[in-house]
């Protein structure tokens, strides 16, 4: 069962005609696939159908027809490990400010176009949906217009996210073990849930209505 659809810790609302704070590894061996946890009782999540170019295209909520048509797709298309993923993520390859996040919702392809920020001098960050600390330069702060109407009227929302939305191999990854630390059990699950919750919410905090 999927969390509520609210706007997750971090994202910030904002109109483009006011002022804005929108400026500025590899997979374990292990892959964790759709079961339910019951000893700990925290959902598994099931992993994306395959999607073709024209259904990526045809997803975005949040943009023009004219400007679909302008997305370049990755590279790497042909190669995705669909059964790897919970959503696909990318940044344009041609216009390397823009980005797309796509997820599932009810069997139907639900994506959405972003626009980074220049990038920031801090020395390190959180990513808002993986929840991963990282380098400066590495998270960066993301733009989405919003869905429908307002829109339109130019608002939009933001959050910090992984500069090259790599979020679903990022919380994969087992950040490091004090001594004598012990790992808590089921960690990359809950991990796992927890970016997907997350994803889903801001997808929802951008299209509204529009989703």
């Amino acid at each position: 069962m999927r969390g509520p659809s609210v706007v997750p810790r971090g994202v910030q609302a904002c109109d483009a005609g006011r002022g804005s704070p929108l400026l500025g590894p590899r997979r374990n061996e292990v892959i964790l696939r759709a079961v339910t946890d019951i000893a700990g009782g925290v959902p598994r999540l099931e992993a994306m159908h395959a999607l073709t170019e024209d259904q990526l295209r045809a997803s975005f909520r949040n943009a023009e027809p004219d400007e679909v048509a302008e997305i370049a797709m990755p590279h790497d298309l042909l190669l995705a490990e669909w059964d790897y993923l919970d959503f696909f993520a990318w940044r344009d390859p041609i216009a390397t400010r823009s980005g797309y996040i796509v997820i599932e919702q009810d069997g139907e392809a639900v994506g959405i176009v972003l626009r980074a920020a220049d990038p920031s001098r801090v020395r390190s960050g959180m990513c808002n949906l993986c929840h991963t600390m990282q380098p400066g330069n590495q998270v960066a702060l993301f733009a989405a217009r919003r869905g429908g109407p307002e829109g339109r009227k130019g608002s939009v929302v933001g959050t910090y996210i992984c500069a090259d939305l790599s979020c679903h191999e990022s919380v994969r990854l087992a950040p490091p073990l004090a001594p004598n630390e012990v790992r808590a059990e089921r960690l990359a699950d809950r991990r796992l849930d927890g970016t997907h919750r997350r994803v889903h919410a801001f997808v929802a905090s951008v299209l509204g209505d529009a989703a």
